[in-house]
């Protein structure tokens, strides 16, 4: 993820993480893919481009996200303190803890919300 706030040895998977994505909550693995809501059934899903270098995008609904198979592991994106930068949290009892909080989530990865 973007700075992974890791404890312990829980990653979370990309199944896990679908209700906080259908929440609004932008998801990243660790190889940098990102999945953001644009509308609340469409997602935009950032990946490795095939040819190298960036990432493509493409238009899904959620049944299209339930259907990727993903090895990595992903978390959900939030903003600092001071909203300047994004971190990503990768266990659910830390998500969780930090929605609690009202910690910003990021959009598209640094944007306050």
């Amino acid at each position: 993820c973007i700075r992974d706030r890791v404890r312990g040895d829980y990653m979370a998977t990309l199944q896990q993480l679908l209700s906080y994505l259908e929440a609004g909550y932008t998801l990243q693995n660790v190889r940098g893919e990102i999945l953001r809501p644009l509308h609340s059934t469409i997602f935009e899903h950032w990946k490795p481009s095939r040819w190298g270098s960036g990432f493509d995008a493409d238009k899904c609904n959620l049944a299209d996200v339930r259907r990727m198979g993903s090895i990595w592991d992903w978390g959900v994106v939030f903003v600092s303190n001071d909203g300047k930068t994004p971190y990503c949290l990768t266990g659910i009892d830390e998500i969780e803890a930090a929605i609690a909080k009202g910690v910003a989530r990021a959009v598209y990865g640094n944007l306050p919300e």
